[in-house]
């Protein structure tokens, strides 16, 4: 009995902690046909409107939610890669680049998994 409370207890300990961590959120800039080296990426909240879009989110560069980028911009990578960590749910994303339409989307998480 004592060793199940234990573990019931040491896990509720775990969960609770983990409550204040970020959910990484990741994506490739594409074009139709590749990759965008150096795109830049614009995070806004859900409700965001306009171009560039507006209200913007706060992201944050680690998942213990401290580290806050303050423009809510990031670049993609040479392989048009991109990431950042936010509070679990919706945001909007516009992924612009010099020659290129820009791309919006709503992308979403619950938390704990990143996509």
């Amino acid at each position: 009995m004592r060793k199940i409370l234990g573990g019931l207890l040491a896990a509720l300990f775990i969960c609770a902690g983990a409550a204040g961590q970020g959910t990484r959120f990741k994506d490739t800039a594409l074009k139709p046909t590749a990759a965008i080296p150096g795109a830049t990426v614009r995070v806004c909240t859900d409700a965001g409107a306009g171009t560039p879009c507006s209200p913007l989110a706060s992201i944050y560069s680690d998942a213990a939610l401290t580290i806050l980028d303050a423009d809510s911009t990031i670049t993609a990578d040479a392989q048009g890669n991109y990431g950042f960590y936010a509070a679990a749910g919706c945001y909007q994303t516009q992924t612009s680049a010099t020659g290129y339409t820009t791309k919006t989307e709503i992308i979403c998480n619950s938390g704990g998994t990143a996509f």
